[in-house]
């Protein structure tokens, strides 16, 4: 309704029984009830009224030493999948009233609390993180600015003039060099916010990478599979590297331990260059592509590609799994072996990460 509403194709009737189904609502749906009527331009206004006062109340508030301040939001969430979070409804909430009653001076208690849900690095996810910033750019950051100017500076480098336009939300700068760096704004213009995001390659080759565990642990080993069959052989490296044959087929148990019920959650198995997947899931594949190692189900989507394997759940209750896949030493060479990874798709800082490893491929 949002979008034929902005398209202007909305038929009144639909919104008649939206907003009659208001208060069986919760407040997020509230919100988006409010903005649909709102841009809509719904004749009733005494509706609009009634359920924008409907949204209203399900938000809290408490004496501040200066004024009303927000102090959450009543009303039940909705389930895990569609990724809820109180960043999210206030978001909504922020669009659906800067929309519906632009000059009503609550709303700037539900901007501020939108900031300050903000952390160091975000709202959380990936998902609040964007609803966020939709509210704040669309309706919580209109007011009129000025044009400033700052001076931005690096080590043994001349400084560099920026000039901020008037009503300019965002300037971007983009620095390919790791110095110290100094940001100066003149004095008496107004306060500025600076967000910075780094991005780096390590020195160190993907081989030597090291497990890491920040809500997943992950562990891969790897077994060569024995011409006309056998039990399977364990490969460890040897002076630093697994070796191979051309015509080698491999096959790669991953285990993934998960100590609570997630959702929304990516492993990545990445092979070596040197390595060709093994589908045993086309018609053409062959006899060895299947895995002899049981391996866990209940994923969602899977996806092979040409340098990784990779398996999503939507729900991934806690316990332990495992993933199997085969692979054939197909180019002679040395090749690095990127870690295999777990990661929740929407909170990427809960993650995990196997060893990496190199693959020497030889005739």
């Amino acid at each position: 309704m949002v979008a034929l509403a902005q398209a202007g194709t909305l038929e009144t009737g639909y919104l008649a029984e939206l907003a009659r189904r208001a208060r069986f609502l919760g407040p997020e749906t509230l919100a988006q009830t409010v903005r649909v009527l709102a841009e809509a331009k719904f004749a009733d206004t005494q509706v609009l009224d009634a359920v924008q006062a409907q949204l209203w109340s399900t938000v809290k508030t408490r004496q501040g030493p200066d004024g009303l301040v927000y102090d959450g939001i009543t009303g039940v969430s909705s389930g895990a999948l569609i990724l809820p979070s109180e960043t999210r409804t206030l978001a909504q909430m922020v669009r659906a009233v800067g929309v519906a009653t632009p000059k009503d001076p609550r709303n700037a208690i539900l901007v501020r609390a939108l900031v300050q849900l903000g952390q160091g690095d975000g709202w959380g996810s990936t998902n609040a993180n964007s609803e966020a910033i939709l509210a704040l750019v669309k309706n919580g950051l209109q007011t009129a600015t000025p044009a400033a100017r700052v001076t931005l500076a690096l080590d043994g480098a001349a400084p560099k003039t920026i000039d901020l336009p008037a009503n300019r939300l965002l300037v971007r700068e983009t620095l390919l060099d790791a110095k110290a760096l100094t940001l100066t704004a003149a004095l008496g213009q107004v306060p500025l916010t600076v967000t910075l995001d780094e991005e780096f390659l390590p020195q160190a080759l993907g081989s030597h990478a090291q497990a890491q565990a920040q809500g997943f642990v992950v562990q891969r080993e790897g077994f060569r599979v024995p011409t006309g069959g056998g039990p399977l052989e364990k490969l460890s490296p040897v002076n630093g590297a697994i070796s191979l044959a051309v015509g080698d087929v491999v096959e790669d148990v991953v285990e993934l331990v998960n100590p609570e019920d997630r959702t929304h959650v990516a492993i990545r198995i990445p092979l070596a260059a040197g390595m060709e997947p093994l589908n045993p899931g086309l018609a053409t594949a062959p006899a060895e592509a299947k895995v002899s190692t049981k391996t866990s189900d209940g994923w969602n989507a899977t996806a092979f590609l040409d340098d990784q394997v990779s398996f999503f759940f939507n729900d991934l209750p806690r316990g332990t799994y495992r993933f199997a896949i085969r692979s054939r030493a197909t180019v002679v060479g040395s090749f690095t072996q990127p870690p295999s990874e777990a990661e929740m798709m929407y909170r990427t800082p809960v993650r995990g990460s196997s060893d990496g490893a190199r693959i020497a491929i030889s005739r």
